[in-house]
């Protein structure tokens, strides 16, 4: 659980993280994510993202496939993050 004060997610946080399969900072208020923040979480297959979030550094959700269509590139982070909006 992430608190309501979260304004940013930093570089790499969850970089790498396999197991990670969900994610909901829908609650927080949340700008940023850092670079590489979501990178290779491969078994990440769900995100709630608040309206607040804008702000992107780069790859941040490299390689999670799971997470969106293959007719999006993961390497695009506001195409990324309009889907996740797109299906809550």
């Amino acid at each position: 659980m992430f608190p309501k004060l979260l304004t940013s997610i930093g570089a790499a946080s969850f970089g790498v993280c396999s197991s990670l399969e969900k994610v909901n900072i829908l609650h927080t208020n949340a700008k940023y994510l850092g670079d590489y923040a979501f990178q290779n979480c491969t078994s990440l297959r769900e995100m709630k993202v608040p309206d607040s979030l804008q702000k992107f550094g780069a790859n941040v959700f490299y390689e999670c496939s799971n997470l969106v269509p293959s007719d999006i590139n993961t390497l695009d982070n506001k195409a990324v993050v309009a889907y996740l909006r797109s299906i809550q």
